[in-house]
């Protein structure tokens, strides 16, 4: 599950949504074994309590326009589940490392044993 804030300023808006395509791409690899669903903890109280339940955490963005400063929190994680097993990653935004942070998760939770 990813939990993404659609209201983003502008600088952060090209970043997240080079971010979702890529995760996309991954997802469309094996769809009979790789489920996706974006949530935004910004459109309704469910999805922010989804978000919260699963320990992502909103984080501070700000925006400099015209000598103005402005403050806008937003989320950024993913919740991944492989069985009865979960990682977090609570800050997915840079598409340079998604791949790597997916795949170090996973490799993680699918060398535990139990």
């Amino acid at each position: 599950d990813a939990f993404y804030s659609t209201d983003v300023p502008g600088e952060h808006k090209a970043r997240l949504n080079l971010t979702k395509e890529i995760l996309k791409e991954i997802a469309n690899i094996n769809r009979s074994k790789v489920e996706l669903r974006f949530y935004d903890p910004d459109a309704n109280e469910v999805n922010k309590k989804k978000a919260d339940e699963a320990g992502i955490r909103s984080m501070t963005l700000e925006k400099q326009e015209r000598g103005a400063a402005s403050i806008k929190q937003a989320y950024f994680g993913i919740k991944l589940t492989v069985g009865s097993k979960t990682a977090i990653i609570p800050v997915a935004y840079l598409a340079e490392g998604i791949e790597y942070q997916l795949l170090s998760n996973l490799k993680k939770m699918l060398s535990k044993t139990g």
